[in-house]
């Protein structure tokens, strides 16, 4: 897995996942070749317009980790009903 920094490396890539709630604070998109980009979109009136930060590598991992965590949690509580 190759997570992008840079919202440019997604050019000429396919995506196969995304994840984008409506009230979403962050979005996740995955692409075919195994690369995750997680970004942040954040609305100023102050400003022109939204302000899109990418999240560097160390704070997508914890949010991996942090998910993964979450659905073994589920899973264990399922498995034991």
């Amino acid at each position: 897995m190759e997570i992008l920094e840079d919202y440019k490396n997604l050019v000429g890539k396919k995506m196969v996942f995304s994840h984008m709630a409506q009230f979403a604070e962050q979005i996740t998109l995955a692409t075919e070749d195994g690369c995750v980009l997680m970004a942040t979109c954040d609305y100023n009136e102050m400003e022109d317009g939204p302000i899109v930060r990418v999240l560097r590598s160390p704070f997508v991992i914890q949010v991996l980790l942090d998910f993964t965590k979450y659905e073994m949690n589920i899973m264990k509580t399922t498995i034991n009903m």
